[in-house]
This record gives C-alpha cells, sequence and structure tokens, in this order.
C-alpha cells in the first residue's frame, strides 16, 4: 500500500516522539500547552491557541507534558507544494501564529467535512486558512544561506526517490555538487551527513507504514530500500529505540490518514 498523491494526515493524544523527518508539511496547533519543538534552527514552546508550520524535510522532535492538548495537521506536498516552494528559503520574523476562536471553529469543521467527504478540496479548505492566518502577521526578514539553499535543491530532488535506493552520486551527478560539498551542506544544515538524512526519511516512511498497512515487517523493509531486514531492524532500533515488530504490537502513535477517493 502507497499513499495517494493528496492526502493528510492527523496526529493527536500522545504526540512525544523522536528526532524525525517528514515529507509532509506539518501544521502543530496546541489548544493548551505547552508544548516543546525542537529542531535544527533551535527551541520552540508553544502555548494555548498557538500554532507553527513545519515545512517538509525538516528535522524536528516534539515533547510535551500530561495534559497537554495539540493536533499535528500533515499536508502532502502535492497540497502544500506552492506554499513550501515560495517559502523554503526564507527566514520569517515569527515562527508562531495565534489561532483565534473562529478559525480553531473552521477547522473543526473543515476537518469534520474532510473526513467525511474525503476531497482534496476539504483538504486544501484546512490547509488554506491556515498557512494565511500564518503569513498575515508575519513578514520575511531574509533569504536563507546559500547551504539551505543547496539543501532544498537536493531535498527537491530526491523527495520521491529515497525509496528507491539514491545515493550521495546519484545527486552529485544530476545536480552537478560534489559528494563532499552535499555532506557539508546537510550537516551545516541539518546536523547530520547526507547517508543519516536517507536512513531517517526512510525509517520515518516505515514507521508510518507499520502503523497504517498491514505489510509485514520484511515488506515494509524492501518497499524503503533496507538491504535487509537486519539492516532495517538495526536502523530502526537506533532511530526509534525498538524494533518494528515491537512498534506494531504496541499500537505506537497512530494517525488517521484521509485521501481523496
Amino acid at each position: 500500500m502507497s499513499l495517494p498523491r493528496d492526502y493528510f494526515m492527523v496526529r493527536e493524544n500522545d504526540l512525544n516522539c523522536f528526532l524525525h523527518i517528514n515529507p509532509e508539511l506539518e501544521i502543530v496547533y496546541v489548544k493548551k500547552g505547552p508544548f516543546h519543538i525542537k529542531s535544527e534552527n533551535g527551541e520552540m514552546t508553544l502555548n494555548d491557541n498557538e500554532a507553527t508550520v513545519i515545512l517538509p524535510y525538516r528535522l524536528h522532535s516534539f515533547s510535551h507534558r500530561t495534559g497537554a492538548d495539540a493536533k499535528i495537521l500533515l499536508f502532502s506536498y502535492s497540497i502544500a507544494e506552492e506554499f513550501y516552494k515560495n517559502y523554503r528559503a526564507v527566514q520569517m520574523k515569527n515562527d508562531r501564529f495565534t489561532v483565534s476562536p473562529v478559525l480553531e471553529n473552521y477547522i473543526q469543521q473543515g476537518l469534520s467535512d474532510a473526513i467525511q467527504n474525503k476531497s482534496v478540496f476539504a483538504i486544501k479548505s484546512i490547509f488554506f486558512p491556515l498557512v494565511a492566518e500564518y503569513l498575515k502577521n508575519n513578514e520575511c526578514v531574509g533569504r536563507a544561506n546559500a547551504g539551505t539553499n543547496e539543501v532544498c535543491e537536493i531535498v527537491d530532488y530526491i523527495s520521491d526517490k529515497v525509496t528507491e535506493g539514491i545515493t550521495a552520486d546519484d545527486v552529485a551527478k544530476e545536480l552537478g555538487i560534489s559528494k563532499t560539498r552535499i555532506n557539508r551542506v546537510f550537516r551545516e544544515c541539518l546536523g547530520i551527513g547526507f547517508n543519516e538524512f536517507i536512513t531517517v526519511v526512510r525509517i520515518e516512511k516505515a514507521y508510518n507504514m507499520l502503523l497504517s498497512t498491514d505489510l509485514n515487517v520484511t515488506e515494509i523493509a524492501y518497499l524503503c530500500s533496507f538491504g535487509s531486514v537486519r539492516n532495517f531492524n538495526r536502523s530502526f532500533m537506533k532511530i526509534i529505540g525498538c524494533t518494528p515488530s515491537r512498534l506494531r504490537k504496541m499500537g505506537g502513535n497512530r494517525f488517521n490518514i484521509y485521501e481523496e477517493y
């Protein structure tokens, strides 16, 4: 099973999670805080009725205490593409925005409609009001450095190829960037090397597949381009802290997928 082109996911309840990367754009909305986010850009705490936007392929983790109430909305790249391309290499003045009662009611209704109707238009009716609110009282204060632009270019190229066994050699040949430069800008901008980045993305994909499909561990390992189940288990344990089988047994941080039929 693979995800469709247009979809979004909702995560709620226990949102404590490891340092990870998503191919989707995330909007984190906190009804009751505090809710802590750590990323390569530093740390942020969202309080009551605050939200933030996390662009695709950005390293981040979440932590919160019992009693916090938050939702994480993940929108497929196809839904968020226009916004992402315009703001991926821009430094914004504010990293958060306030969700008013009016906007909250609208989003709740939008979520209900999207779940019931499962159409791309219903999904977009949630996404665009939220990013519009994020931009309304915000402003661009500069452009990202050259390294960030290069990372964005590389990520754009590999975004749909991470499970195809893509290597730094492939990227270097296609984009005309040396392997040394690729690893340097990834470490400078994301704090990890290119190969580590690819592994984290593949593990995140495997994590989601374990919780949203009936595929067995071996099938998932090979679909995510791990050369062996042993290598998959070792990488999964290192990043997630448990084996794939254990995660599936525990249920993990489940999410709901809403897609267009």
